[in-house]
């Protein structure tokens, strides 16, 4: 004999009421296990607010007219640049690919920005970006990828033969 509507219903319901409760037990443990870290949380943020302290009370040893109203906070281990992760590289070298001449990591770094649409970015933004597309030339074994090995670098593709 066939299950009756109302049993079907019911049983939807109770997979329904499982699946939250399922749910809000691992919310809850996600919680219990944020609430376990406060003390270590609150213990490291007293010990940065001394650290900076003393910091700023070095500095202001060395020079008495110096503020800290121009440090800007920035979080450790981000990625900094304002180009989506792993794609400055690849735009790096689709426009290398795409040069007639030997370009610096600095002038393909403006041109990374400008086709990520950043028509004047400020020129930290341009180091950065330099710097991130610098490492990555340098760090990966490239053989189609050489520099003329003077400071700026200028770097082309070697086209295959």
């Amino acid at each position: 004999m066939g299950k009756s509507n109302r049993t079907a219903s019911l049983e939807r319901k109770i997979s329904l009421l499982l699946g939250e409760r399922e749910d809000k037990i691992r919310q809850i443990n996600r919680a219990l296990r944020l609430y376990e870290e406060v003390p270590s949380l609150q213990a490291r943020v007293s010990r940065a607010g001394k650290l900076i302290f003393y910091c700023e009370e070095i500095i202001k040893d060395d020079q008495p007219d110096w503020t800290p109203e121009d440090i800007k906070a920035q979080k450790p281990f981000a990625h900094k640049i304002p180009i989506r992760f792993g794609q400055a590289i690849k735009m790096a070298l689709d426009i290398l690919r795409e040069s007639q001449r030997r370009m610096t990591v600095r002038e393909i770094a403006a041109e990374v920005l400008f086709r990520e649409g950043h028509n004047a970015p400020e020129p930290d933004i341009i180091t950065n970006v330099a710097n991130n597309i610098g490492n990555q030339f340098r760090k990966r074994n490239r053989p189609y990828l050489e520099n003329d090995g003077q400071y700026p670098a200028h770097w082309w593709v070697r086209k295959p033969e």
